[in-house]
């Protein structure tokens, strides 16, 4: 889509428009369309305008530079794609079965809540795995990228974490007994890493 100033001289006058100039997929060539009619060079001029052409060529320059800059603005910095590297993790958390307890027994019935905790617990752990940052950047370049779609805004985000930390150790108790159950725990042995140790600060 580009802009341009048309000239249309009728009967000795000159009157002047801008054209919208732009794809047509069904003909498959360009069309045209108008933009804006401004009436007649001799008309401007008895209205004080000294150069109507000039001055309308500098306002469809400024069009096209506005619309360069929105269409660079559609262009995202971001690759479009999802998050896949926590599916292993996913696929556990789905098997101990946790989502019913949250939803019904610790969380659902003590909150009001009008979004889904166990998504938001899930999105916030997928998150960490992939790309430990700052809340923000979490909400912002991490979790509209994971392969689950999920919906709830920034500040339901912050209230539901706040209230997941308030609850934090009776989550933790319904995971262990869920692995417990399902899988079993040995302690036997233990590693420890200390290598990806990671340390938030939100300003």
């Amino acid at each position: 889509m580009v802009y341009y100033l048309k000239q249309n001289v009728k009967k000795g006058r000159t009157y002047l428009s801008i054209v919208d100039s732009f794809y047509n997929p069904e003909t498959k060539d360009t069309a045209y369309e108008t933009y804006r009619s401004l009436g007649s060079v001799e008309t401007l001029k008895a209205k004080g305008m000294e150069d109507p052409v000039a001055y309308y060529e500098k306002e469809v320059e400024r069009l096209n530079e506005e619309k360069e800059s929105e269409d660079a603005q559609k262009v995202s910095d971001k690759a479009p794609f999802k998050y896949g590297g926590h599916f292993i993790i996913k696929s556990i958390i789905e098997k101990l079965e946790v989502k019913p307890h949250i939803d019904c027994y610790i969380l659902g019935k003590m909150t009001d809540f009008h979004f889904d905790l166990y998504d938001l617990l899930c999105s916030l752990i997928f998150s960490r795995i992939l790309s430990p940052c700052s809340k923000i950047k979490t909400f912002e370049e991490v979790i509209p990228y994971l392969d689950t779609k999920y919906i709830f805004t920034y500040s339901k985000l912050l209230k539901g974490l706040g209230y997941l930390g308030e609850n934090y150790s009776k989550i933790a108790e319904l995971f262990t007994k869920m692995t417990k159950e399902k899988y079993g725990i040995d302690t036997g042995v233990t590693y420890f890493d200390c290598t990806n140790f990671y340390f938030e600060i939100d300003l």
